[in-house]
């Protein structure tokens, strides 16, 4: 039981899509780069974040094949497993009675789900898988106490819901998943409330914090891969992306969701505003 609780905590990526590395650059393997030159790298257009993926999964394969907090059994078929947009069905999980998104980031996922829609993929708007959104996010939060303090007991019964919801997960996935990452983006934190209590301005209210939790624990009770990928800018000049929900094992197919959709929507641009200096 130990081992299935620690094994739920899964990886998300976030995915850097860019044009091809221009004349003059390192041409040094990438295993030998250092994490600032990794920066640097894929800031210059050099490097992108699928290319450092490609290398720690070689690394998986060589040296530990049985990692599993990013894989899968049989590499070369997740990877087969969709070569175009046209190969994919897609949900589009947007909206949430319950949880407040900003409008201008709804508007920025629309238009990616859109251009997805145009390259040939099959959308199904209204599609989800038979839970509650609220439901799930209590479960997750039993599962993330437990582990943290180990009280068994007191999670048996979520543990067997977890189950059925990763039974819910199974017979959806023929389509994969686009959901908010958040709310909002990236916001300056203040610790000065306790965790409850903390709340974000999100068209023009106050909403709690604690809510948006529900957007990453979506994935994350049925243990299955999300990658994010970048679908432009929010009215504050940061960056927007969403989240690819894909069948557990088919992180391979996140990946790749997220490359083709960069090449529809723009991929990784810097930030207009962005002035860091790894220097």
């Amino acid at each position: 039981m130990a081992h299935s609780m620690r094994s739920w905590f899964r990886l998300a990526v976030v995915v850097v899509v860019l044009s091809p590395a221009p004349a003059g650059a390192d041409s040094r393997p990438i295993a030998f780069r250092s994490a600032t030159e990794f920066g640097d790298a894929i800031r210059a257009g050099e490097l992108t974040s699928i290319d450092l993926l490609a290398l720690y999964r070689r690394r998986i394969e060589a040296h530990n094949p049985r990692l599993g907090a990013l894989g899968a059994h049989d590499w070369a078929a997740a990877e087969a497993r969709a070569r175009s947009l046209e190969d994919f069905r897609v949900a589009l999980w947007f909206h949430e009675e319950t949880i407040e998104t900003d409008l201008a980031q709804l508007a920025l996922l629309e238009r990616a789900a859109e251009a997805v829609r145009e390259a040939g993929a099959r959308v199904d708007p209204g599609a989800r898988p038979t839970f509650r959104l609220y439901r799930n996010r209590q479960v997750y939060g039993a599962l993330f106490y437990y582990a943290l303090w180990g009280c068994p007991l007191l999670a048996t019964p979520f543990l067997e819901e977890q189950k059925q919801i990763k039974a819910a997960w199974e017979r959806f996935f023929e389509r994969f998943v686009l959901a908010p990452v958040f709310g909002v983006s990236a916001f300056a934190h203040d610790h000065s409330l306790p965790f409850e209590d903390r709340r974000l301005r999100i068209n023009g209210g106050s909403h709690l914090y604690e809510d948006q939790i529900r957007w990453p624990a979506l994935a994350s009770v049925a243990e299955l891969p999300v990658t994010v990928a970048p679908v432009g800018f929010g009215a504050d000049g940061l960056p927007v992306g969403v989240r690819i929900i894909g069948p557990r094992m088919g992180d391979r197919t996140t990946i790749e969701f997220a490359r083709l959709l960069g090449g529809v929507v723009g991929g990784y641009r810097i930030p207009p505003d962005f002035r860091g200096d790894t220097k």
